[in-house]
């Protein structure tokens, strides 16, 4: 997840997501796109709606509804939502200490002008790593590409075909002292139409609030630290060395 020539990155993302506990608190939710476009418009001044207005609130809990950009298009990203915040950013624009830095001082807008988020016992924390494989999967075997290239061995005995598996869904979820660490694999396509399987490497917590503050910046750290090194791990050898080709 370095920058690197080649690299599979598609997309960074950091969630704070609460718990919406009363009605009062999910109505408060109306004002708070404006609230945090109003802290972040000089840098993302590029406003965009996901949902109609008249879509209920209560059916978007932890689903972005709107999005600052800087230009149409453009990364990084802030998105907000009913119990739901976010930072997004790219492979062009990732650089760990400037996303690390933005993720931390959105966070602390979110605290200063949003009191429902000020007022909760703790907060869940993502951070979430998307990487794209290019993978043919009906010229090629999904269980040797995985076992060759990302150290995971599937075998199956319940089904005789030589038809190659045209689909995957593959999760894994490991407890750690930073939180839930979950790696999630599936078919996808890219931008180009070009299919794949899209990584997503996860790590998950939930942080008390104190003094009406969340201190994020060591958790990123850590998070950061474990993602980068299981993703390292599993894509280590020949996979990992064409990244680094330009």
């Amino acid at each position: 997840m370095s920058k690197l020539p080649n690299a599979p990155l598609v997309e960074v993302v950091f969630e704070l997501r609460w718990k919406l506990e009363s009605k009062e608190e999910l109505d408060k939710h109306q004002y708070l796109h404006g609230d945090i476009y109003a802290l972040v418009k000089e840098k993302y001044p590029y406003r965009e709606n996901l949902y109609p207005s008249e879509v209920p609130l209560d059916v978007l809990a932890h689903t972005p509804t709107h999005r600052f950009r800087k230009e149409k298009g453009g990364y990084p990203l802030v998105q907000t939502g009913v119990g739901l915040l976010t930072v997004n950013t790219n492979d062009k624009d990732y650089f760990w200490e400037t996303y690390k830095d933005e993720c931390i001082a959105t966070t602390k807008k979110l605290f200063d002008t949003f009191d429902v988020v000020r007022n909760k016992e703790s907060i869940v924390t993502v951070l979430q790593y998307q990487d794209f494989l290019l993978f043919d999967f009906e010229k090629e075997n999904v269980y040797d590409y995985l076992k060759n290239n990302l150290h995971i061995e599937i075998k199956q005995n319940f089904f005789q075909t030589k038809n190659n598996p045209y689909a995957l869904n593959l999760s894994f979820q490991y407890p750690t002292e930073c939180g839930n660490l979950e790696i999630h694999l599936q078919r996808a396509s890219n931008q180009n139409k070009e299919n794949g399987i899209l990584v997503k490497t996860i790590m998950l917590n939930s942080l008390p609030v104190s003094s009406d503050k969340l201190h994020i910046e060591e958790w990123l750290e850590e998070a950061h630290k474990i993602t980068s090194r299981v993703f390292k791990e599993m894509t280590k050898g020949e996979l990992q060395a064409n990244f680094s080709k330009k």
